[in-house]
């Protein structure tokens, strides 16, 4: 599952040796590296309802994106 979000997320400072031309990039790709190297996939149960629960527009929101990753039946 690759992280999809309806939030823009803080733009943050960095030390780093080399200027990079996108650091966006670098940080999703340490966010789905930490996704997919700790097994979140195995162990959350995506069929379940988030506690505490969200608003509706979240809620539904939530279960879209999870239906078209295919962590949720339809």
């Amino acid at each position: 599952m690759r992280l999809i979000s309806q939030i823009e997320f803080p733009s943050f400072l960095y030390p780093c040796a080399q200027k990079i031309q996108n650091p966006w990039l670098i940080y999703i790709h340490l966010v789905h590296e930490i996704y997919d190297q700790g097994g979140y996939d195995l162990r959350l149960d995506y069929s379940r309802q988030l506690v505490p629960n969200l608003s509706v527009q979240d809620a539904a929101w939530v279960d879209k994106v999870l239906r078209e990753q295919g962590l949720r039946l339809g």
